[in-house]
């Protein structure tokens, strides 16, 4: 080989190694790069999706509170047009048409229960994300009014409560389940109380048990940490909220707006709120989660 041959294959194998030099830069690059859109991945609590409008969220995002469309099956009532609600022994409803009250369009929106509390909060919203991301919904307001004669009736609010899907229309499911987004359903209960407070206050210091216990520091209490200011708890409307059935109590709270607290219930008529556990595949997507545009939910 003479000397250009020579001067060639020099030329040749600098441009490889400068070639090969430039790849491995990149791929040092590449890789930093991607550790760094890994940990940010990890930051973000919304989280595109596939379709390009989906989202995922995380545990205690910023979406619980906002609102979105979901819709029972039947979403139409088929009890009496003007009555409230009472439960029998055998929890099936008995609709009272001398109590009268005038039921919404569709369950989605609220009614008023008591002449003294004007509701007009309509719709679902987030009250929960689990570190899954899987979604648990709250009615805004009050869909459906109860009335109770005596302290009797509290086991039977609590049967009505069943999550088992049923053809009877004493059950919560029945009302306001959805084959499609929602995994179970029940009326609102301490738990829920609890994880609303827990989400507000960052720690479980703030809780209700039960008016007999020492432990409860929520019971009778008008305070910021008790939700008095908290749009999932302070309604500007009365209603009924369950005790834990895993604890053997059968006994009802009431939230009364006017004093901005929860107490004991006691032949009253006030307003029930389903609360909607979903699937953990369902998602949202389309929305800014206000009242006016609420987030789509897709599967």
């Amino acid at each position: 080989m003479n000397d250009r041959g020579f001067a060639v294959t020099g030329i040749l194998y600098i441009v490889l190694i400068l070639f090969l030099s430039l790849y491995a830069s990149m791929l040092a690059m590449f890789a930093s790069r991607r550790k760094v859109l890994e940990q940010i991945k990890k930051e973000v609590i919304g989280d595109v999706q596939d379709s390009g409008n989906v989202l995922g969220i995380k545990a205690n995002s910023s979406y619980i509170g906002k609102y979105v469309t979901y819709k029972p099956s039947n979403a139409t009532w088929n009890m009496p047009k003007d009555s409230i609600s009472t439960i029998n022994e055998t929890g099936f409803n008995i609709y009272d048409t001398t109590k009268k009250t005038t039921l919404g369009s569709d369950k989605t929106e609220s009614i008023t229960c008591n002449s003294n509390y004007q509701n007009s909060y309509n719709g679902f919203r987030i009250m929960n994300v689990d570190l899954d991301g899987t979604m648990t919904l709250i009615h805004a307001g009050t869909p459906e009014c109860y009335t109770m004669d005596s302290k009797a009736d509290d086991s039977n609010i609590l049967r009505a409560n069943s999550t088992v899907k049923t053809n009877s229309d004493n059950n919560a499911w029945e009302k306001y389940g959805n084959n499609t987004y929602a995994a179970s359903v029940h009326y609102m209960n301490e738990n829920d109380y609890n994880t609303i407070l827990k989400n507000q206050n960052s720690n479980n210091d703030f809780y209700l048990l039960n008016e007999d216990s020492k432990n409860s520091t929520c019971y009778g209490v008008n305070s910021l940490n008790c939700g008095n200011t908290n749009e999932l708890i302070q309604t500007n409307s009365s209603y009924f909220i369950t005790s834990d059935i895993s604890k053997n109590k059968e006994s009802l709270y009431i939230w009364k707006p006017e004093d901005s607290s929860v107490s004991s219930a006691d032949n009253v008529t006030s307003g029930l709120r389903p609360v909607i556990r979903l699937k953990n595949n369902v998602k949202i997507g389309i929305g800014d989660g206000s009242i006016d545009t609420p987030y789509q939910l897709v599967i």
